[in-house]
C-alpha cells in the first residue's frame, strides 16, 4: 500500500454529520489513521445513504461517551491522538471534560475541532448538529 502524506497522524472521529465525517474521510484517504467512535447502539447516522462512503478508510470502535467506560475509552484514544473531530456542543463538552481548555490541559499537542451547526459562542451552539435544521433556521430551506 502506498504511503500517504498524513501517515503517522492519528485522528479520533466522534462526528455523525456530513461535515465532520467527510473531513475525517479525506484525512483517512491521504494516510491518517482515523478511528470512528460509535455508541454501542447505532444511531440514525448509520441509516444515512452516505454513511458507508463518509466512513470508508476508517477503523471503528465502540465507546458510548454517555457511560463512564465509554468516556474512559475515548480518553484513552485521545491520549494517543493528534486530532480530535467532534460535534459536541460547548456545554456538554464541558460536562464531559472534552472542552478545548480541558483537552489542552490533558493533551497539549491535540488539535481539537468541533464541527457544530453554529459557532461555539452562538446562542444555538448547543443544539444538535443537523444540516436541515440549520438551513431552516437560516431561512434558506423551503
Amino acid at each position: 500500500m502506498a504511503e500517504g502524506i498524513l501517515d503517522g497522524i492519528k485522528v479520533v472521529d466522534l462526528s455523525t454529520g456530513i461535515a465532520g465525517s467527510v473531513a475525517t474521510m479525506l484525512l483517512a484517504e491521504v494516510g491518517a489513521d482515523v478511528v470512528k467512535v460509535e455508541a454501542s447502539t447505532p444511531g440514525r447516522d448509520r441509516e444515512r445513504p452516505g454513511f458507508r462512503t463518509w466512513n470508508r478508510s476508517k477503523r471503528s470502535v465502540v465507546a458510548d461517551i454517555d457511560t463512564d467506560e465509554g468516556l474512559a475509552r475515548l480518553r484513552q484514544l485521545l491520549a494517543a491522538a493528534d486530532v480530535f473531530v467532534h460535534e459536541i456542543g460547548p456545554s456538554r463538552a464541558a460536562e464531559l471534560g472534552l472542552d478545548d481548555a480541558t483537552l489542552a490541559t490533558h493533551n497539549p499537542k491535540l488539535i481539537a475541532c468541533s464541527v457544530l451547526s453554529w459557532p461555539a459562542n452562538h446562542v444555538d451552539a448547543d443544539l444538535p448538529v443537523d444540516e436541515s435544521l440549520t438551513m431552516a433556521r437560516l431561512g434558506i430551506c423551503d
